[in-house]
């Protein structure tokens, strides 16, 4: 099985930023699905634990990595 991984700043936060690495994970959440590909994104600098964030109709998961 392939896998996708999305290293970004910090996806929990607002801002202009962070709004363009919201559309990034969707499109490539979007792929993923068309591909049967699993995905891993990891917020560098957002709170411990499993997140969800909504753009339009996509949803995403993603995680800080552990340390």
């Amino acid at each position: 099985m392939s896998l996708i991984i999305g290293l970004f700043p910090g996806l929990n936060s607002t801002g202009g930023v962070h709004q363009a690495e919201w559309y990034v994970a969707a499109v490539m959440t979007k792929f993923a699905s068309d591909q049967r590909f699993s995905y891993r994104f990891l917020g560098l600098n957002d709170p411990q634990g499993l997140h969800t964030v909504r753009v339009g109709s996509s949803e995403f998961l993603f995680s800080r990595p552990p340390g």
